[in-house]
């Protein structure tokens, strides 16, 4: 299993897990009701690229292939925000260098990755942004995407990933959230932090989770009934960090 070690971020695999044994390979901070059995954990790392790096070069991996370099310098490149995000670390540049020596092509991964959006998503982001708001008080933006994207236009969660970062690229935001209403009628939260306030912390309350600065939840009910509550945890969230001296 890799990139989590949840059985509720799996859908349906879950039900299989039971059946034979599992091994996590997985990056984002456990939780209580993780996976049980044998894996490779390690929040530190930048990505669980980075661990199956590690595992590869142990085992003395033959030849590396060009799929194996560019997968593992994409899983790094994404969850790293290209190298921009807080988890970027020295041993992110290292290991980027290492892909590098054995021939990838940084412009090729970028581009494949980031610079080929389709005319019909460019179209689903220009109205969901139609949709961006601010708090009054506190350092916070949202987008709650309107439903004629996600049911009309048939917008899927690859064709939204992304538009949390208009949000969270407002001008003083500390916090940026992103609603979308599944197709089950349930609410999508993604949550983003700039700044000190632990968004994971925030998604756990609602049954959600992944990293300090970029986390999500899956709540039911529709986003009307939802924005709300998330709302005001938020709130609380980014009062308490002011108050210890955060941002």
């Amino acid at each position: 299993m890799l990139d989590t070690g949840e059985p509720g971020r799996v859908g349906r695999v879950a039900k299989h897990l039971r059946e034979g044994a599992v091994i996590v390979i997985d990056h984002h901070p456990p939780s209580g009701d993780g996976i049980p059995g044998p894996g490779v954990r390690d929040p530190d790392a930048c990505a669980t690229g980075e661990l199956i790096f590690d595992l590869f070069s142990l085992a003395g991996t033959g030849e590396w292939t060009d799929a194996m370099v560019q997968g593992l310098y994409g899983a790094i490149e994404t969850d790293t925000g290209s190298f921009r995000f807080s988890n970027t670390t020295p041993r992110a540049h290292t290991i980027a260098a290492d892909l590098l020596r054995r021939g990838i092509d940084p412009e090729e991964v970028y581009r494949r990755l980031h610079a080929t959006v389709p005319i019909e998503r460019m179209k689903m982001i220009q109205l969901a942004l139609e949709h961006l708001e601010t708090d009054e008080e506190l350092p916070i933006t949202w987008i709650s995407v309107p439903r004629t994207v996600t049911h009309e236009l048939g917008a899927t969660a690859d064709d939204l990933d992304g538009v949390a970062e208009y949000a969270r690229n407002v001008e003083g935001t500390e916090v940026a959230i992103l609603f979308r209403q599944t197709l089950d009628g349930s609410t999508k939260v993604s949550f983003r932090s700039n700044g000190d306030v632990d968004v994971n912390r925030v998604a756990r309350a609602f049954g959600g989770g992944g990293h300090v600065k970029a986390a999500g939840a899956l709540i039911g009910g529709p986003v009307e009934a939802n924005r709300p509550r998330v709302l005001n945890a938020v709130r609380e969230a980014v009062r308490d960090t002011l108050a210890r001296g955060g941002p």
